[in-house]
């Protein structure tokens, strides 16, 4: 009778282990998949973020460089036009005062 009782202490005592060993097994398991999937989260908001701020910085580029682009157009067509109308005025006032001398 006591041998059975130390066999069933002994079981009791190896299933103990057993299932203690399971539970810790698992919850490292689970450990590791919940560290997994954060980082992979946390990978793929830092690669979004990153992602958002190098677009924002292209389009910020872009736009700054239309705009020089346009405002230099701009500029070269006013100083075309300034340029031709100056001339054309000057033209016309040599051709006005040649005439008037030569009358």
């Amino acid at each position: 009778m006591h041998h059975i009782y130390r066999w069933f202490y002994h079981i009791q005592h190896v299933i103990q282990h057993v299932i203690q060993h399971v539970i810790q097994h698992a919850i490292q398991h689970v450990i590791q998949h919940v560290i997994q999937h954060v980082i992979q989260h946390v990978i793929q908001h830092v690669i979004q973020h990153v992602i958002q701020h190098a677009i924002q910085h292209v389009i910020q580029h872009v736009i700054q460089h239309v705009i020089q682009n346009v405002i230099q157009h701009v500029i070269q067509n006013v100083i075309q036009y300034v340029i031709q109308h100056v001339i054309q005025h000057v033209i016309q006032h040599v051709i006005q005062h040649v005439i008037q001398h030569v009358l």
